[in-house]
């Protein structure tokens, strides 16, 4: 019984140490301090017609992401109070959300489960998003930059992802010399 208990006590303290190490977490690699600056009016309409020319199981473009994967999603992603969320992908096996990538009004969103090569929370902002580079890394992972989308639960394929965020790209890469103030 004794040793049944020191057993247990150890898996405790190692996961309370491994959820105070991710807690710890660093921000974005190469990103650095976040900052949330939203697009204009002009750059959120072609952003939303550009994301509706897409349809795939696990992928939601606004209205029509289920509130409850949305709120799964934006706790996941620590998404601060009035970002707008235009789509969700969804890379659980279960459907809730919680391992996912956000598109919204000021950059790319995404949380990876602990058991991937990336785990936690990341944020990449359009300005910085359309100097990175957006492809495959390894069976279940596509990378934007230095960061990691773990897709191994999604039903979206990671080329069909790597399109849609290499068009994001092209999008605010186009626009970037005119912002739009509207």
């Amino acid at each position: 019984m004794i040793r049944n208990n020191r057993f247990l006590h150890f898996v405790i303290v190692a996961q309370v140490s491994l959820l105070s190490t991710h807690a710890q977490q660093e921000p974005s690699p190469g990103i650095g301090v976040e900052h949330h600056d939203n697009i204009s009016t002009g750059q959120e309409r072609s952003l939303y017609v550009l994301l509706q020319k897409y349809s795939s199981a696990g992928y939601y473009v606004s209205p029509n992401v289920p509130s409850n994967k949305l709120n799964t999603a934006s706790q996941s992603c620590e998404v601060p109070a009035g970002e707008e969320i235009y789509a969700l992908v969804d890379a659980t096996v279960s459907g809730k959300a919680k391992n996912c990538l956000l598109i919204g009004s000021s950059g790319i969103y995404v949380h990876n489960g602990w058991e991937g090569n990336s785990p936690g929370r990341y944020f990449i902002p359009y300005d910085l998003l359309i100097d990175m580079p957006v492809e495959r890394k390894g069976a279940f992972e596509i990378s934007i930059g230095s960061v990691c989308f773990d897709m191994s639960g999604s039903s979206v394929r990671k080329d069909y992802m790597i399109t849609i965020l290499q068009d994001i790209k092209r999008e605010f890469g186009a626009g970037s010399d005119s912002k739009d103030t509207e």
